[in-house]
């Protein structure tokens, strides 16, 4: 009910703007300080990625295990104690800020992003869903009836989009910023697919009694938002008691972020029009201000007339944007590369080296390599072809195919959805060596693609 209520209010105002002032406000900016983030965010991944297999491989192995498996950390609440170690921590922990973000992304899409309209939204969602089904598919058609590597099948349907827009940032102009848009849409839908899988497929049978609980505090953090609370504290208190909750649950505690990030509100405080005179006037003091003779750091009125548009911001900007841009860099920067460093760290042995050619590895890296790109653009030329969906401008064929290939750097959901697949360690350890293999392979056919493209690109 608030999510239509939300599109409406949204729908209005941009009948409300111009068509480009609108385009450049709400898609290209942030777009492309998405892009920006995302690109040093996928750098600092792969650095992190090359130091857990560095680490995992050295003299100091045992020291990698020790510190994420055995090392312990807890808090306790009254009769309430909650002890994990670090590797518990950061997967079940950090990662549901991951996820969180990942649910504002998603919102945000919905009500004004790529997947706001159908016809344009079609594409991606299509291509996602192809970009999942294949993949899967191939995958069982490696594998035994009745084996236990069958419960990895949905290994190979994720996407890391931090991965995927730090490879297109390298390559600079010659990416078109159409495939950019697309690849992020594509990746946000492909996000979706793979919050659903692990809470139908991957959580324990969960406990009603901490369950119902859980969605308790769901419907007062929508009646929050419908009373019109716009401070963000109460929606951050309420989303760590629900991730506690959905952790007792039984259901994977990261899908706590998805849900809680629905619930975000997206109207500021003071409308458009009444931000508009208060940023007058604030605008009139400040040229006014400009021709004073005092220094800048000894002229109180300056600094207050700051504040005041400081504060303005927060009451007409939307309260989901404000906790989007604040937690973009902390979970960029700090929880992805750490998660990666965790993760990553296989130690690798003879045994393992021969298994790539058993069925799992086979599965993974032929899911990732080939039945993402497969997938994709297929469904993709079908809609074309049927004339259901459009595709994007400035896209050739050759692009698209290229787009499914980086769309195959599975690595950061990939290795999480593994790690929920098996606790048998030699299969958890195969799957990863395989995630790396495929990413790596998959980046290479992608930029061996856009390269030898001979259509223009357009900036």
């Amino acid at each position: 009910m608030i999510l239509k209520k939300e599109v409406y209010f949204l729908s209005e105002k941009r009948k409300n703007s111009t068509k480009f002032k609108h385009v450049k406000r709400v898609l290209v900016y942030p777009l492309k300080k998405f892009v920006q983030t995302n690109s040093l965010s996928g750098n600092l991944l792969l650095l992190a990625l090359v130091m857990g297999l560095v680490w995992a491989n050295s003299d100091y192995q045992h020291q990698y295990h020790i510190l994420w498996h055995e090392t312990y950390a807890g808090i306790t609440l009254g009769e309430y104690s909650l002890n994990m170690n670090l590797h518990h921590w950061i997967n079940d922990g950090l990662m549901t800020i991951f996820f969180f973000l990942v649910g504002l992304e998603i919102k945000r899409e919905l009500l004004v992003g790529e997947l706001s309209v159908a016809r344009k939204a079609l594409f991606p969602v299509a291509a996602a869903f192809g970009g999942m089904m294949a993949p899967a598919i191939v995958f069982l058609l490696f594998q035994s009836a009745g084996s236990e590597t069958i419960r990895g099948w949905a290994i190979p349907t994720a996407t890391d989009i931090a991965f995927a827009i730090g490879i297109l940032s390298l390559l600079g102009n010659r990416v078109p910023i159409a495939l950019k848009v697309f690849l992020t849409a594509l990746a946000i839908v492909d996000d979706i697919g793979a919050i659903l899988l692990i809470g139908i497929f991957y959580s324990a049978a969960p406990s009603w009694g901490y369950l119902s609980l859980a969605i308790i505090i769901v419907a007062i953090m929508f009646c929050l938002n419908r009373a019109g609370v716009r401070n963000l504290l109460f929606y951050q208190i309420l989303s760590v008691i629900l991730w506690f909750v959905v952790l007792s649950s039984g259901v994977h505690a990261t899908l706590a972020g998805v849900v809680a990030a629905f619930t975000i509100p997206v109207q500021g405080k003071i409308s458009k029009k009444s931000a508009a005179k208060k940023s007058s006037k604030l605008a009139d003091q400040l040229n006014d201000l400009s021709t004073s003779s005092k220094e800048v750091l000894g002229d109180a009125m300056y600094h207050s007339v700051l504040s005041q548009m400081s504060n303005l911001y927060k009451q007409a900007g939307t309260p989901l944007q404000r906790m989007e841009h604040r937690i973009h860099s902390l979970v960029s920067y700090f929880i992805l590369p750490l998660f990666a460093l965790a993760n990553s760290g296989i130690t690798i042995d003879p045994k393992m080296i021969g298994g790539v050619l058993d069925a799992l590895s086979l599965g993974i890296i032929f899911g990732l390599c080939i039945g993402k790109p497969i997938g994709i653009v297929t469904i993709c030329w079908v809609l074309e072809k049927l004339n259901f969906a459009e595709r994007p401008d400035n896209i050739s064929w050759q692009q698209l195919w290229a787009s499914g290939c980086f769309a195959g750097i599975g690595f950061t959901m990939s290795i999480f959805i593994a790690g929920l697949a098996f606790d048998n360690a030699f299969f958890l350890n195969q799957s990863k060596l395989s995630i790396i293999i495929a990413s790596f392979f998959s980046t290479i056919l992608g930029t061996v693609l856009l390269l030898s493209s001979k259509d223009k690109v357009e900036s």
